[in-house]
C-alpha cells in the first residue's frame, strides 16, 4: 500500500528494529482486533435522521449563515453649522410635516427623493443593514420600536434630523440541514463508535479475571 519495494520494506523494518516475523504477528493482531472490533462494536452502531436532526437543532448556533439584520431607510435633513433658534424650529416644522404626510399614505421612497439631503438622497434614502447594537443609541432607540414598514418620529442629531424607516427585517439564516447532513453523520457515528467501544471494553474487564500468584 506504501508502493515499497521487498527490499526497501525489509530495510525499513530493519531500521525499525522489528524482524519481519514479529512485524506478521503484529499485522495478524491489528486485523484480528479490527475485525472483531467491527463485529462487536462498529455492526451495532447506527445514526438515525432522528438523531441528525436533534444534533442539528441543539448546535443550531455552529450552522449560523447570517445574524438577524434590519434594512433601514431614511430621510436626512441637514441642520447648518451654528444654527439660529430659527432655522431649527423650521427644520423642527419641516420633518414633522414630511412625516405627517407619509403617514397619510404617501410614499417614504418619493420624500426621500424630493426631501432629503446628501448623502442620502442620491441613494434613494438606503441607510444600510444594520444588526442590534450596530446603530448609534439615538437611531437604536428609534428603529427597535418599530414594524416592517413603519416609520420613527424625528431623530435629532447634531448633523440633523432622520426619519427612519424599518424597510426590511431579516431574520437569522443557517445552512440547511440537508447540506451538512454527512458532516453531521460523521460526527455523530465517530462519537457513538467511540462510546460504544468505550462499554464494550468496560464489559470485557468486568468479566475477566486476574489471578495473581505468589512465587
Amino acid at each position: 500500500q506504501n508502493n515499497l519495494s521487498k527490499d526497501d520494506f525489509l530495510k525499513k523494518l530493519s531500521e525499525e528494529q522489528i524482524s519481519l516475523e514479529d512485524y506478521k504477528k503484529l499485522l495478524k493482531v491489528t486485523i484480528i482486533s479490527a475485525k472483531i472490533i467491527e463485529k462487536e462494536v462498529n455492526s451495532k452502531v447506527f445514526v438515525t435522521d432522528e438523531d441528525i436532526a436533534n444534533y442539528y437543532n441543539k448546535n443550531k448556533n455552529t450552522f449560523l449563515q447570517s445574524t438577524e439584520k434590519m434594512q433601514i431607510k431614511a430621510i436626512f435633513l441637514k441642520l447648518g453649522n451654528n444654527p439660529s433658534l430659527t432655522e431649527v424650529t423650521d427644520l423642527k416644522i419641516r420633518s414633522l410635516k414630511i412625516r405627517s404626510e407619509i403617514k397619510n399614505s404617501e410614499s417614504f421612497d418619493k420624500m426621500a427623493a424630493l426631501y432629503s439631503d446628501e448623502p442620502l438622497k442620491s441613494r434613494n434614502g438606503m441607510l444600510g443593514e444594520f444588526g442590534k447594537g450596530e446603530l448609534i443609541p439615538a437611531f437604536e432607540k428609534g428603529i427597535l420600536a418599530l414594524k416592517e414598514g413603519e416609520i420613527s418620529d424625528p431623530v435629532w442629531t447634531k448633523e440633523g434630523v432622520y426619519i427612519l424607516c424599518l424597510s426590511k427585517e431579516m431574520n437569522e439564516s443557517f445552512t440547511p440541514i440537508e447540506k451538512i447532513k454527512d458532516s453531521i453523520y460523521s460526527i455523530l457515528l465517530q462519537h457513538k463508535k467511540k462510546e460504544k467501544f468505550n462499554e464494550w471494553m468496560k464489559k470485557l474487564w468486568g468479566n475477566s479475571t486476574i489471578k495473581i500468584k505468589q512465587l
